[in-house]
Protein backbone atom coordinates (compact mmCIF):
# COMPACT_ATOMS: atom_id res chain seq x y z
CA UNK A 1 0.00 0.00 0.00
CA UNK A 2 2.98 2.43 -0.06
CA UNK A 3 2.39 3.82 -3.46
CA UNK A 4 -1.30 4.87 -2.77
CA UNK A 5 0.13 6.30 0.57
CA UNK A 6 1.95 8.52 -1.63
CA UNK A 7 -0.71 9.35 -3.78
CA UNK A 8 -2.99 10.15 -0.65
CA UNK A 9 -0.42 12.51 1.05
CA UNK A 10 0.09 14.38 -2.41
CA UNK A 11 -4.08 14.81 -2.38
CA UNK A 12 -4.72 12.45 -5.71
CA UNK A 13 -7.31 11.07 -4.15
CA UNK A 14 -8.64 8.85 -7.29
CA UNK A 15 -5.44 7.22 -7.21
CA UNK A 16 -5.00 6.40 -3.86
CA UNK A 17 -8.57 5.05 -4.00
CA UNK A 18 -8.18 3.15 -6.87
CA UNK A 19 -4.48 1.62 -5.07
CA UNK A 20 -6.15 0.58 -1.76
CA UNK A 21 -9.03 -0.70 -3.27
CA UNK A 22 -7.22 -3.07 -5.39
CA UNK A 23 -5.52 -3.82 -1.80
CA UNK A 24 -8.90 -4.80 0.02
CA UNK A 25 -9.34 -7.36 -3.12
CA UNK A 26 -5.76 -8.33 -2.58
CA UNK A 27 -6.55 -8.73 1.20
CA UNK A 28 -9.91 -9.06 1.72
CA UNK A 29 -9.04 -9.55 5.48
CA UNK A 30 -6.75 -6.40 5.60
CA UNK A 31 -9.18 -3.76 7.84
CA UNK A 32 -6.47 -1.22 7.60
CA UNK A 33 -6.85 -1.29 3.98
CA UNK A 34 -10.23 -0.74 4.13
CA UNK A 35 -9.94 2.12 6.39
CA UNK A 36 -7.23 4.03 3.93
CA UNK A 37 -10.31 3.20 1.48
CA UNK A 38 -12.62 5.23 3.65
CA UNK A 39 -10.17 8.05 4.20
CA UNK A 40 -9.82 8.20 0.11
CA UNK A 41 -13.58 7.97 -0.61
CA UNK A 42 -14.36 10.83 2.49
CA UNK A 43 -11.73 13.25 0.76
CA UNK A 44 -13.80 12.92 -2.46
CA UNK A 45 -16.82 13.87 -0.80
CA UNK A 46 -18.57 10.14 -0.98
CA UNK A 47 -19.43 9.58 2.66
CA UNK A 48 -21.75 6.68 1.30
CA UNK A 49 -19.46 4.71 -0.09
CA UNK A 50 -16.69 5.98 3.04
CA UNK A 51 -19.00 4.39 5.53
CA UNK A 52 -19.75 1.17 3.21
CA UNK A 53 -15.80 1.08 3.86
CA UNK A 54 -15.74 1.03 7.19
CA UNK A 55 -18.37 -1.73 7.67
CA UNK A 56 -16.23 -3.92 5.65
CA UNK A 57 -13.45 -2.87 7.60
CA UNK A 58 -15.19 -4.14 10.60
CA UNK A 59 -15.78 -7.26 8.89
CA UNK A 60 -12.38 -7.94 7.98
CA UNK A 61 -11.28 -7.54 11.22
CA UNK A 62 -14.22 -6.64 14.38
CA UNK A 63 -11.35 -6.26 16.89
CA UNK A 64 -9.30 -3.07 15.43
CA UNK A 65 -11.10 -0.33 17.32
CA UNK A 66 -9.49 2.48 14.78
CA UNK A 67 -12.24 1.03 11.98
CA UNK A 68 -15.08 1.34 14.71
CA UNK A 69 -13.66 5.11 15.76
CA UNK A 70 -13.85 6.14 12.04
CA UNK A 71 -17.21 4.94 11.63
CA UNK A 72 -18.65 6.30 15.21
CA UNK A 73 -17.19 9.79 13.91
CA UNK A 74 -18.81 9.59 10.46
CA UNK A 75 -22.03 8.63 11.78
CA UNK A 76 -21.93 11.33 14.80
CA UNK A 77 -21.84 13.74 11.72
CA UNK A 78 -25.00 12.35 10.43
CA UNK A 79 -26.78 12.28 14.13
CA UNK A 80 -26.24 8.81 14.83
CA UNK A 81 -23.68 8.52 17.39
CA UNK A 82 -22.77 4.93 18.81
CA UNK A 83 -22.35 3.76 22.02
CA UNK A 84 -19.73 1.86 23.76
CA UNK A 85 -21.01 -1.66 24.96
CA UNK A 86 -17.47 -1.35 27.39
CA UNK A 87 -17.51 -4.76 28.41
CA UNK A 88 -15.26 -5.49 31.41
CA UNK A 89 -15.10 -9.63 31.29
CA UNK A 90 -12.69 -9.32 35.14
CA UNK A 91 -12.60 -12.75 34.92
CA UNK A 92 -9.83 -15.04 33.27
CA UNK A 93 -9.75 -18.82 32.72
CA UNK A 94 -6.16 -20.34 32.78
CA UNK A 95 -5.15 -24.18 32.22
CA UNK A 96 -2.60 -25.09 34.79
CA UNK A 97 0.47 -27.64 34.29
CA UNK A 98 -1.59 -30.35 36.22
CA UNK A 99 -4.10 -30.14 33.26
CA UNK A 100 -6.81 -28.66 35.31
CA UNK A 101 -8.69 -25.11 34.76
CA UNK A 102 -8.19 -21.99 37.01
CA UNK A 103 -10.57 -19.05 37.19
CA UNK A 104 -8.67 -15.88 38.66
CA UNK A 105 -10.99 -12.71 39.29
CA UNK A 106 -9.02 -9.36 38.16
CA UNK A 107 -8.30 -6.80 40.55
CA UNK A 108 -10.95 -4.64 39.70
CA UNK A 109 -13.59 -7.35 39.33
CA UNK A 110 -13.16 -8.33 43.37
CA UNK A 111 -13.51 -4.51 44.32
CA UNK A 112 -17.45 -6.05 43.52
CA UNK A 113 -17.28 -9.10 45.44
CA UNK A 114 -20.73 -9.93 47.13
CA UNK A 115 -22.69 -8.14 44.22
CA UNK A 116 -24.63 -9.53 41.58
CA UNK A 117 -22.45 -8.08 39.36
CA UNK A 118 -19.47 -9.79 40.14
CA UNK A 119 -21.28 -13.04 40.64
CA UNK A 120 -21.95 -12.80 37.08
CA UNK A 121 -18.35 -12.22 36.34
CA UNK A 122 -17.64 -15.03 37.63
CA UNK A 123 -20.33 -17.22 36.78
CA UNK A 124 -18.71 -16.30 33.22
CA UNK A 125 -15.50 -17.72 34.22
CA UNK A 126 -16.67 -20.88 36.00
CA UNK A 127 -19.39 -21.58 33.03
CA UNK A 128 -16.03 -20.54 30.37
CA UNK A 129 -14.10 -23.45 32.62
CA UNK A 130 -16.78 -26.19 32.67
CA UNK A 131 -16.81 -25.92 28.47
CA UNK A 132 -13.25 -26.45 28.48
CA UNK A 133 -13.09 -29.37 29.98
CA UNK A 134 -16.38 -30.88 29.22
CA UNK A 135 -16.38 -34.40 28.12
CA UNK A 136 -17.01 -32.95 24.58
CA UNK A 137 -14.07 -29.94 24.99
CA UNK A 138 -11.94 -31.27 21.87
CA UNK A 139 -14.27 -30.47 19.51
CA UNK A 140 -15.42 -27.31 20.27
CA UNK A 141 -14.12 -24.42 18.62
CA UNK A 142 -12.87 -20.99 20.89
CA UNK A 143 -16.37 -19.30 19.44
CA UNK A 144 -18.37 -22.21 20.80
CA UNK A 145 -16.62 -22.34 24.15
CA UNK A 146 -17.33 -18.59 24.15
CA UNK A 147 -20.96 -18.60 23.24
CA UNK A 148 -21.67 -21.31 25.60
CA UNK A 149 -20.33 -19.91 28.66
CA UNK A 150 -22.30 -16.82 27.91
CA UNK A 151 -25.26 -18.56 27.27
CA UNK A 152 -25.25 -20.64 30.66
CA UNK A 153 -24.48 -17.20 32.24
CA UNK A 154 -27.65 -15.33 30.96
CA UNK A 155 -30.20 -18.20 31.30
CA UNK A 156 -28.73 -17.61 35.60
CA UNK A 157 -29.24 -14.37 35.04
CA UNK A 158 -32.65 -14.54 33.43
CA UNK A 159 -33.56 -16.71 35.98
CA UNK A 160 -32.48 -14.96 39.25
CA UNK A 161 -34.19 -11.48 37.93
CA UNK A 162 -37.72 -14.11 37.51
CA UNK A 163 -36.94 -14.51 41.43
CA UNK A 164 -36.83 -10.86 42.12
CA UNK A 165 -33.39 -11.70 44.15
CA UNK A 166 -31.27 -8.82 43.68
CA UNK A 167 -29.87 -7.99 40.52
CA UNK A 168 -27.61 -7.27 37.87
CA UNK A 169 -26.97 -3.52 37.52
CA UNK A 170 -23.63 -3.62 35.15
CA UNK A 171 -24.76 -1.64 32.06
CA UNK A 172 -23.28 -4.14 29.51
CA UNK A 173 -24.50 -7.23 31.08
CA UNK A 174 -27.87 -5.93 30.93
CA UNK A 175 -27.03 -5.47 27.45
CA UNK A 176 -26.34 -8.44 26.58
CA UNK A 177 -29.13 -9.77 28.14
CA UNK A 178 -31.15 -7.81 25.54
CA UNK A 179 -29.19 -8.75 22.44
CA UNK A 180 -29.21 -13.05 23.81
CA UNK A 181 -32.98 -12.14 23.79
CA UNK A 182 -33.49 -10.29 20.59
CA UNK A 183 -31.44 -13.52 18.55
CA UNK A 184 -28.09 -11.32 18.47
CA UNK A 185 -25.99 -13.21 21.25
CA UNK A 186 -23.90 -15.15 18.15
CA UNK A 187 -23.48 -11.77 16.47
CA UNK A 188 -22.64 -9.46 19.24
CA UNK A 189 -19.89 -11.94 20.35
CA UNK A 190 -18.17 -11.81 16.99
CA UNK A 191 -18.42 -8.57 16.50
CA UNK A 192 -18.23 -6.42 20.20
CA UNK A 193 -15.91 -9.12 21.25
CA UNK A 194 -14.17 -10.36 18.37
CA UNK A 195 -10.85 -12.58 18.73
CA UNK A 196 -8.67 -14.63 16.12
CA UNK A 197 -9.67 -17.83 16.94
CA UNK A 198 -13.61 -16.72 16.29
CA UNK A 199 -12.44 -16.54 12.56
CA UNK A 200 -14.19 -19.45 11.00
CA UNK A 201 -17.53 -18.69 13.36
CA UNK A 202 -17.09 -15.22 11.93
CA UNK A 203 -16.03 -16.29 8.24
CA UNK A 204 -19.96 -18.21 8.85
CA UNK A 205 -22.29 -15.40 10.00
CA UNK A 206 -21.00 -13.11 7.43
CA UNK A 207 -21.46 -15.45 4.30
CA UNK A 208 -24.84 -15.99 5.96
CA UNK A 209 -25.97 -12.48 6.85
CA UNK A 210 -24.91 -10.26 3.93
CA UNK A 211 -25.20 -7.13 4.95
CA UNK A 212 -25.06 -8.41 8.66
CA UNK A 213 -22.43 -5.96 10.18
CA UNK A 214 -24.29 -2.51 9.19
CA UNK A 215 -27.77 -4.14 10.29
CA UNK A 216 -26.66 -5.53 13.52
CA UNK A 217 -24.95 -1.36 14.15
CA UNK A 218 -28.08 0.25 12.24
CA UNK A 219 -30.29 -1.51 14.59
CA UNK A 220 -28.66 -1.53 18.05
CA UNK A 221 -26.10 1.85 17.63
CA UNK A 222 -22.95 -0.09 19.58
CA UNK A 223 -19.62 -0.24 19.21
CA UNK A 224 -17.24 -2.38 21.30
Amino acid sequence: MGAADCYFMQGDWPRAEALFRRATEIEPHNAQAWRFLSDALLAQGQRAPAEAALYSSIAADPSQRPSWGKLARLRATAGLPLKSLAFRRGVRVTQEADGKFTVHIDESAAGQADTPNYAMRLLLGISESNQRQSENAASKSPYEIELGAWRTALKVMDETKALGDQRVTDPALLQMQALAKDGQLEAAILLLMFRQPYRPALNAWLAANPGGVKGFIDRYGLQP
